[in-house]
């Protein structure tokens, strides 16, 4: 019988502890780069290890501030198995860094910890480190008004309200392919999650949500362990996008750009947002994506091909889908409507406020240069067996 002390002493040099070289950079990167920030050479042994360390970065704030929450960073370890394939493991994908200080006042910094453990194939060395980030929330800072009259006539400002009444429930996002294991984007089925109507006075009004997609499937497979509702294991979202449409005309997308793996290991939910500026008329915010898989029921879930559905998750008061038990996180969507203010005629009435101004887009496109500060940082394997 297997026991504790056994499972130990059978560990094969547990002490063994290997270094990364930490790769310096001196220029600021551009916020859409992927860059590898630490490296180890030397094919290692296969087995489990834990990789643990930090990594220090800060993003160039001197234009505009915004909190490095409103960045999701991905860490991922990549290098080559003994069969040529590129393995990537993603580590991390995470808007939560411990802060810390600047090199200079024009940049605000964080740090990111890991301490996880992975497992690594036979293979032929070449370990890096990459990030990279996947998405950026934008920015909204306060904003103040006011109004006033002392004149004696009468005048008129602009102020914003903010309205949250666009609603929906618990939406599976299903798609037309049947054959292959591949993302294909014609196969995605746009599915309507509100619609708004601007009014011409309303002209200027300020969109903005956040919505969640996860791997998910209806159908329990019990020979194959996967039970029916999130799908977390062997899964990654593969493909998905928010659709604004004026008309029946896109003015706006936000995406998560279109994967396909063999081994599917990755991220499988997340949120997406998406901001737009509307003039007056008639828009509807869409949802589409899909999902890959490649656990035991691949044969079975989906499209059996490795294509799986994918749940857009309600908003406050909505409709919770019945095997969507494990997860409580919620979507939402609001919108800031301009509303002008009258100034009393007698010169006495004054009217002020705050109102959230959006400085900075969501998408990384949108994100500051940002720099990798090496000497602050250090990553380590230590094998566990």
């Amino acid at each position: 019988m297997r026991t504790l002390q056994t499972l130990r002493s059978s560990c094969i040099d547990g002490q063994k502890l290997i270094e990364y070289n930490m790769v310096e950079h001196a220029d600021e990167q551009t916020g859409t780069t992927a860059l590898t920030v630490a490296t180890h050479t030397e094919p290692l042994e296969s087995g489990f290890y834990l990789l643990s360390g930090s990594i220090s970065f800060e993003f160039r704030t001197d234009n505009a501030y915004f909190p490095l929450s409103k960045v999701h960073e991905m860490f991922a370890l990549n290098y080559t198995d003994t069969t040529n394939e590129p393995q990537n493991i993603v580590l991390d994908v995470t808007n939560s860094f411990v802060s810390t200080t600047a090199t200079a006042n024009a940049y605000t910094a964080g740090k990111w910890y890991v301490n996880k453990p992975v497992y690594i194939h036979e293979n032929v060395g070449g370990f890096n480190v990459v990030m990279t980030a996947t998405e950026f929330d934008g920015n909204e800072e306060p904003t103040n008004f006011t109004g006033s009259s002392t004149d004696g006539f009468q005048s008129t400002f602009k102020t914003f309200e903010w309205s949250d009444d666009l609603h929906w429930n618990d939406i599976l996002l299903t798609n037309t392919n049947t054959t292959t294991s591949s993302v294909i984007e014609s196969s995605l089925t746009q599915f309507a999650l509100s619609t708004i109507v601007v009014d011409a006075d309303k002209a200027g009004a300020m969109f903005n949500a956040s919505v969640q997609f996860q791997c998910f499937t209806p159908i329990a497979y019990a020979d194959a362990g996967v039970s029916a509702g999130p799908v977390d294991s062997f899964s990654a979202l593969g493909a998905c996008h928010l659709i604004l449409k004026k008309n029946g005309v896109e003015v706006n997308r936000s995406s998560i750009a279109s994967s396909n793996a063999s081994s599917v290991v990755g991220v499988y939910k997340s949120q997406l947002t998406i901001s737009s500026q509307l003039d007056a008329g008639t828009y509807i915010l869409y949802a589409s994506g899909c999902g890959l898989y490649s656990g035991g029921a691949k044969g079975q879930i989906g499209n059996t091909k490795g294509v799986i559905d994918l749940l857009v998750s309600r908003t406050t008061g909505g409709t919770v889908n019945q095997f969507n038990t494990a997860d409580s996180a919620l979507s939402y969507a609001t919108i800031a409507e301009p509303v002008f203010q009258e100034i009393s005629i007698d010169g006495t009435t004054t009217q002020s406020g705050t109102y959230l101004y959006q400085s900075i887009s969501s998408g990384v496109n949108n994100l500051p240069n940002f720099k990798y500060n090496a000497d602050m940082s250090s990553l380590e394997l230590r094998r566990i067996f």
